[in-house]
């Protein structure tokens, strides 16, 4: 991939790269690691695929958000021998106003959080995310569905437990 290429890629995909890593990290770290991300996209961008650009760039941004998660998990202990910290939500609840969407989403594990917010918040295919976690197309499609109707179900289980409570 040629230099010109490259910023093309740059130019298309950094607004995405931005709103994919927004939802992952604090804000304050945005644009030091979306920053990260393409410094590593230009180091290997002669491995870039031709034909999915985007899903290889959210790809090296989830290895780049892997690495600030430890280092952010590593800070949190050693700060929490000095003084009690409490947890801040993480940013993709904060996305997620709708408070009883929020407590469902919550149920979900990590995988299946990833998978709604590539799909349904980065607007990716099920095809690419899948490519994105590393899995086939039918296990991200099974799964999706899986996660869809277990956000259903909770949504409904706290529909039915407030009318009960009222």
């Amino acid at each position: 991939m040629d230099d010109a290429r490259f910023v093309a890629i740059y130019r298309e995909h950094s607004i995405k790269m931005s709103a994919f890593i927004s939802r992952r990290a604090e804000m304050s770290d945005v644009e030091d690691l979306v920053a990260d991300a393409f410094e590593i996209a230009w180091r290997k961008r002669n491995q870039a695929p031709v034909d999915n650009e985007l899903g290889w760039l959210f790809t090296i941004a989830n290895f780049v958000l892997a690495n600030y998660q430890r280092k952010k998990m590593r800070r949190s202990r050693l700060l929490s021998l000095f003084s009690p910290e409490i947890a801040a939500p993480s940013a993709e609840l904060v996305a997620l106003k709708d408070f009883e969407l929020a407590q469902a989403y919550r149920h979900l594990t990590s995988t299946e959080q990833q998978l709604i917010g590539l799909v349904y918040f980065d607007g990716l295919s099920v095809a690419d995310a899948a490519t994105v976690l590393k899995i086939s197309p039918n296990a991200a499609s099974i799964r999706l569905t899986r996660a869809r109707a277990k956000l259903a179900a909770q949504l409904k289980g706290e529909n039915q437990s407030q009318k009960i409570e009222s």
